[in-house]
């Protein structure tokens, strides 16, 4: 009865959806069913339905995302004996095969009180906490997959296609490539930036400048080893970028499994108490799953969206945290030797592999939290026409004193744990193949 409904509701919305200039379009119903069906009266969904004329690299997006909510969270769910708060909404209808429109009806969370992230924000430690926890749970019941039920695995694996060595994530992600060489010099040596790349929201005066500068005068000067090492990896990051960002699976695969693939602070709902605190998440969006290194989730949250204070304070905990929770569920789909599946150890050494690709993005992330509408409706518009050249030198780097001041923490941190590449590093990452 409701898929009858659902069908209804996405013919007759069809046109105005595709109107819309973004890669889809997203639409909550509230579904009422006769009073003699059976189920509940009333059901929340969220439609979400693929732009037309989008290029194929989008469209296989759909396609993965229709398969990780038909067979592998099902699966998921049961191995690990997951209960409620699941990492994910409910699935209750996918069209993603043919032609367009393609569809997904999800749960609507939010008349349960979930919410997106204020865009501007930091996540605090209590966010973290629990994104980390749903990360870990879904991390861990797709390690309990690939050896409790390794043909399936097989198969969902060679279903989900790597998209991150597709020629065409290029264009996709051009706008967010084109800044990453100017990092170093923008960043690191205020005064000689490149001013035909370089712009600000307003004005920038003589004493903002002074500010500006004052904060890395002598830190990471041009000619030290810390800003050659930069400046060479944000180089390559121009070429390889899909090589620095993904790395391939390991020969005997210890700590990969299924990851969300585009885990960021707008892919995860949260829900608060009546006193404003946090207390529940949702994970949503997983039209990049695929098998990948288990910490490739935590690159984006953990360097790219945390304050250096947050860091100091909760960086072990939060990523011990994480693992205990993959351990809790790999012990509840009945393995034992959890630590041979993941240990402290092995996400250590995937947190220095990220390292190296979060000294190029954590800028690019930082622009996009604190972008105004018309640079977020321009990036919308880019992706949907990713296709196309996009003129101009990508997204614009605009250097605030916050934006300096945690980029050179995340670099002192980064160093500090002994995890800044070397130029071979670089060189080699980069051959990978």
């Amino acid at each position: 009865m409701y898929i009858l409904m659902i069908n209804k509701h996405i013919n007759k919305r069809n046109t105005l959806l595709h109107s819309a200039k973004c890669m889809c379009a997203e639409s909550s119903v509230k579904l009422s069913a006769p009073q003699d069906a059976a189920g509940p009266a009333d059901l929340s969904i969220m439609v979400k339905i693929s732009r037309e004329g989008m290029d194929d690299i989008m469209a296989r997006m759909f396609g993965v995302e229709g398969l990780t909510y038909e067979t592998l969270i099902p699966t998921l769910k049961e191995l690990g004996q997951l209960r409620a708060p699941l990492p994910w909404p409910k699935c209750y209808f996918t069209a993603v095969q043919g032609g367009h429109p393609y569809c997904l009806a999800l749960e609507d969370f939010k008349p349960e009180g979930f919410v997106m992230l204020d865009m501007k924000g930091w996540p605090d430690a209590d966010h973290l906490r629990l994104a980390l926890d749903q990360i870990a749970r879904h991390h861990g019941a797709g390690m309990a997959l690939e050896r409790l039920r390794p043909d399936l695995f097989k198969t969902l694996r060679d279903k989900l296609p790597d998209l991150t060595r597709k020629p065409e994530l290029f264009n996709m992600m051009r706008q967010f490539i084109l800044p990453v060489p100017s990092i170093p010099g923008v960043l690191l040596n205020f005064f000689h930036f490149r001013r035909d790349l370089i712009k600000f929201c307003q004005p920038c005066s003589d004493v903002d400048r002074a500010r500006l500068a004052g904060l890395v005068k002598d830190r990471y000067p041009e000619g030290s080893e810390v800003h050659t090492v930069l400046q060479k990896l944000c180089d390559v990051f121009m070429t390889s970028f899909n090589k620095i960002v993904w790395p391939l699976v390991s020969k005997d695969g210890r700590g990969f499994t299924f990851i969300h693939g585009d885990c960021h602070k707008n892919n995860i709902a949260f829900k608060y108490d009546k006193n404003g605190k946090v207390e529940a998440c949702k994970l949503y969006d997983f039209q990049a799953t695929s098998y990948k290194m288990a910490a490739q989730d935590l690159l984006v949250l953990m360097f790219c969206s945390t304050e250096k204070a947050t860091r100091d304070k909760h960086w072990d905990s939060l990523l011990r945290g994480y693992v205990a929770k993959v351990h809790e569920t790999l012990r509840a789909a009945g393995l034992k030797d959890v630590d041979e599946i993941y240990s402290w150890d092995i996400l250590q050494e995937q947190m220095r592999r990220l390292a190296v690709p979060a000294l190029c993005m954590m800028p690019i992330f930082y622009g996009l939290m604190n972008a105004d509408d018309s640079v977020i409706d321009e990036v919308r518009d880019n992706l949907v026409n990713s296709t196309e050249k996009v003129d101009g030198d990508g997204l614009v780097l605009r250097p605030t004193p916050k934006l300096i001041k945690e980029y050179e923490g995340l670099i002192e941190d980064v160093v500090r744990w002994g995890w800044l590449p070397s130029l071979e590093d670089i060189d080699r990452i980069a051959a990978e193949d």
